[in-house]
């Protein structure tokens, strides 16, 4: 009997004790269970430059169960600031102390509400959060260093960047919460609409209208909002000029800098408790992107912007101070020190037609979906303020990416509009980066982006191919080829030129196709001859798929085409081999590895026009083994 009473009470003991390895929440902070209507508290938040300063608290209520697992602690806010505006976007995080204890952090308010009222995230909930800061397991790795060696089924490369364009992809739904309390406070009236996450305001400036466009669909994307900050916030050069932040506390600004340097790209929260070099803030997610190794620094408050729908704090990041690794559902937490790897940016904007010729620096973070629209963002603010505009137009940009093992992938695009030129090299920048770090593979390891810009001020003719003739329709192995070219300029004459491809000698005789491609027409016949570099299985695929796309417009491709079907297994063509060998190959090998060439390349040649050129001409020869007389 003693027996089992002793194990029962051992059974009770175990049940009510904390969980082995739980960090408890500490005396100094107050559960939602010990609120109630009528409390009156503390909060902290900037409402300029660093300074922390504080603002009054009324408790509401307490609607349970309002988020996932969690409480939400509903206050009225009172302060000479809040007053004007509300609760505002930026404040999120921000304390809120009963009685000398925390009970959590401003995070949620309605849109277009008359009533400075905040949904608060308890503390018990983020400290959730807090437990899990630093823990290796959950820590996102640094890039992928290896995938699959291949995919049964090759990468959908073509579907995959128009999703990260955002031209099809669909943005998630912001999370929503039932606006209502607890019965206790049902006589309580609220404004109409929907209780929503204070945004993280995503400041930027300096960047055209379409570069602001595209980025807004990215963060909007990932429940961020972005804001034109104006002259504010030019880049960290600035920054430094100014007095140094002071160590973070409880009611600090504090800033996600995803691109930093002559231009900021940039989040804004408040920091909700810090306890040595561990932190919480924000009180619900910035992107809910779990485990992640994002920068952390400090934010100065330039002011506290009105708006009809949702106010905001206009605010500028600072010093780097340390590394978010948590990103959760109820706060962010990371840690003060080191912060995670960036990646160097540099961008030269020369020419007779620059404005403002010089090298512009930024470092953006290293995460393989923000760098690529992060380089995009530092090329186009470059251009913005050292450019000439979207005039008339020719630039000629040489891109280079070097990856942490010391290839180098290196283009030049030469781009002339009356339009938006930089388009162009943009758009070069963006893709490679895409492949590089979005495919299925293998993370490529950036190590630096350079990109050079040299502009000139008068528009170059853009030319238009109008004919390919041949001197003969039939050679000998190894004879030269003269075909005549004519093209005509944009508002100008037709003019002529002569190209010359010498045979390879040994040729066998039967009929054969010249091609003469502009930039996009060499793409697709570069489909048609090597279909598997544009269904990559494999990260050394992908590398050839980044290659290929590196044409520039003013250049056309000659190719001589054996225009005979071939099989390509894996990927390789199987060359010559008897009929029946390759058709028990087609038979017998996988549909999934096996595909179809059109044609086989014999010879190649670029040529380098003066202008940008559209179009295509195909010329068909006979290759004969001797002349009749």
């Amino acid at each position: 009997m003693r027996f089992l009473v002793a194990c029962a009470m051992a059974w009770v003991v175990a049940a009510i004790a904390p969980a082995a390895g739980v960090e408890p929440l500490p005396a100094q902070f107050m559960p939602s269970s010990e609120l109630r209507p009528g409390m009156v508290g503390e909060g902290r938040t900037v409402f300029n430059g660093f300074k922390v300063e504080t603002f009054k608290a009324t408790i509401l209520g307490v609607r349970h169960n309002a988020l996932p697992g969690s409480n939400m602690i509903m206050a009225r806010l009172e302060g000479p600031m809040l007053a004007g505006h509300g609760v505002v976007a930026g404040m999120s995080g921000s304390p809120v102390y009963v009685n000398g204890r925390l009970i959590g952090a401003v995070a949620y308010g309605w849109s277009f509400a008359y009533e400075p009222i905040c949904g608060i995230t308890p503390i018990e909930s983020m400290w959730e959060v807090w437990r899990d800061i630093g823990r290796p397991g959950l820590q996102k790795s640094k890039p992928r260093s290896s995938g699959p060696a291949q995919l049964s089924a090759p990468w959908d490369w073509q579907k995959d960047w128009q999703d990260y364009q955002g031209l099809t992809g669909k943005a998630p739904q912001p999370l929503m919460v039932n606006s209502g309390l607890s019965t206790q406070d049902s006589e309580l009236k609220l404004p109409a609409g929907e209780l929503r996450p204070l945004m993280t305001p995503m400041f930027v400036s300096g960047i055209s209208a379409s570069a602001a466009r595209q980025l807004g669909r990215f963060f909007k994307a990932r429940n961020l909002e972005l804001i034109d900050a104006g002259p504010v916030g030019a880049g960290a050069a600035a920054a430094e000029s100014h007095e140094p932040a002071p160590a973070l506390e409880p009611g600090s600004a504090l800033g996600v800098p995803m691109l930093y340097g002559d231009l900021n790209v940039a989040g804004v929260g408040t920091v909700t408790w810090r306890d040595g070099n561990k932190m919480i803030a924000f009180g619900h997610p910035m992107m809910g992107a779990g485990a992640v190794r994002a920068p952390l620094s400090a934010a100065y408050i330039i002011s506290f912007m009105q708006s009809y729908s949702t106010s905001f704090k206009l605010g500028e990041v600072r010093e780097l101070v340390g590394t978010m690794d948590q990103d959760r559902s109820y706060a962010i937490g990371g840690t003060l020190g080191e912060a995670p790897p960036f990646v160097p940016i540099t961008v030269t904007i020369g020419g007779p037609a620059a404005s403002n010729p010089r090298v512009f620096r930024y470092k953006a973070w290293k995460d393989s979906d923000f760098l690529p629209v992060m380089a995009m963002v530092a090329l186009d603010a470059a251009w913005t303020s050292g450019g000439g505009g979207t005039g008339e137009m020719t630039l000629a940009a040489d891109t280079t990416i070097r990856l942490a093992n010391g290839r180098a992938i290196k283009k030049h695009v030469l781009s002339s509009s009356d339009g938006n030129a930089i388009s162009t090299p943009v758009g070069q920048v963006l893709f490679d980066l895409f492949a590089l770090l979005q495919n299925p593979f293998e993370e490529a390891d950036v190590a630096s982006i350079d990109v050079a810009v040299d502009a000139r001020a008068t528009r170059r003719d853009q030319l238009e191919l109008v004919s390919l003739t041949p001197e003969h329709n039939r050679y000998l192995a190894g004879e030269t080829v003269r075909l005549l070219m004519r093209y005509r300029q944009w508002r100008g004459p037709e003019q002529s030129r002569t190209l010359e491809m010498k045979l390879p000698k040994p040729l066998k005789p039967g009929s054969y196709a010249i091609h003469f491609s502009d930039a996009a027409a060499a793409l697709a016949l570069e489909r048609q001859l090597h279909p598997a570099v544009f269904a990559p299985r494999q990260f050394d695929e992908v590398l050839e798929l980044v290659d290929v796309m590196n044409m520039s417009p003013d250049q056309m491709r000659l190719c001589l085409v054996d225009p005979q079907s071939t099989t390509v297994l894996k990927g390789r063509p199987l060359g010559a081999i008897p009929p029946t060998m390759e058709s028990l190959v087609r038979e017998t090998a996988p549909a999934q590895v096996q595909q179809q060439a059109t044609g086989t390349r014999l010879d190649l040649q670029t040529m380098t026009m003066d202008a940008p050129i559209q179009g295509s001409a195909t010329v068909g020869i006979e290759i004969v083994d001797h002349f009749n007389e």
